[in-house]
């Protein structure tokens, strides 16, 4: 796809709207009332209107699965959508499901004011904010998961389907569906290791990002060949995110700036070690005494002004 031919922002919004606000809440309301198959939710991604845009779109759409060997009935599935990084759009979704409950949860990592994230859950019949704020990826997925254990925990009897439940077993036998929107990560061995999984997995899922990202660099004053003002950066290379990166040399973990425009142009800007990785609040809280500068090096960087002065 040209550039001529993206999606523009708006188009993509509302395909993220669509996504998570319509077609994923039916599917956990489909599962909940035994009418869908947990392997069946991949049949998410040939979801469309039948115009060339959801056509294009939905070949973005990713969905991750992760269960643990010992306990199988316990399932995340991640869900990512195109998004524009904006307000009340879904950077990341996971569906969390019980087989023993027969029970799916679906919570959103929705963006929000202040340059963070908000929980909610979206359901057929409504929206639901948890009012619990997170800065990223990682805080998202520990914290969905500890809301549908305690969700599991306080619900009553379990209400199961001998037929759903014979189907969701013919699963477990399943390692990989065809395609590359849906895939299995198993061969864990406890519950205990659905936290570490999930955080593994999202790792994996920006390994791509991490191998064009820099870990905090230590900048030196005869280096620096051109700097701005952070606002001033983000008005010429568009709206910024914060990332999490794994280096695929050593699996080393690190965070970095990440501006887009409007042209889909991508600018990674490592942070200084002498500022440290900050979170997206604490960016917004600092954003008019931070700096962006071009090393000789050909490496952005975001640092304080105390250390270019």
């Amino acid at each position: 796809m040209s550039l001529l031919d993206q999606p523009s922002e708006s188009e993509i919004k509302r395909y993220n709207h669509w996504v998570n606000f319509d077609v994923l809440p039916k599917l956990v309301l489909a599962y909940n009332e035994n009418l869908l198959s947990l392997y069946e939710f991949k049949s998410m991604a040939h979801f469309s209107d039948g115009s060339q845009l959801y056509d294009e779109l939905k070949d973005q759409v990713s969905f991750n699965v992760i269960s643990t060997k010992d306990q199988p009935d316990f399932v995340f599935i991640m869900v990512t959508t195109p998004s524009n990084e904006d307000i009340c759009e879904v950077a990341l979704a996971c569906i969390a499901v019980n087989k023993i409950l027969h029970d799916a949860f679906l919570m959103t990592m929705e963006y929000t004011f202040g340059s963070t994230y908000v929980i909610c859950e979206p359901t057929t019949s409504g929206h639901n904010n948890f009012s619990i704020y997170i800065d990223d990826n990682e805080q998202f997925i520990v914290s969905a998961r500890d809301l549908a254990m305690k969700r599991w925990h306080e619900m009553s009897l379990p209400k199961t389907s001998k037929t759903a439940r014979e189907n969701d077993s013919d699963e477990d036998n399943t390692s990989k569906a065809s395609g590359n929107t849906f895939s299995y990560s198993i061969s864990l061995n406890s519950i205990q290791d659905v936290r570490k999984a999930l955080v593994e997995l999202m790792d994996n899922l920006n390994q791509e990002a991490g191998a064009k990202m820099s870990p905090p660099i230590d900048i030196k004053k005869k280096e620096i060949k051109q700097s701005w003002p952070l606002l001033d950066f983000y008005h010429i290379h568009g709206k910024m995110s914060v990332i999490s990166g794994v280096s695929k040399k050593d699996g080393t973990k690190y965070k970095s700036c990440k501006f887009r425009d409007d042209n889909y142009k991508i600018v990674y800007v490592s942070f200084s070690k002498a500022l440290g990785e900050l979170t997206p609040r604490e960016i917004a809280v600092r954003k008019k005494e931070l700096m962006v500068v071009l090393t000789k090096f050909n490496e952005f960087v975001l640092c304080s002004k105390e250390e270019i002065e």
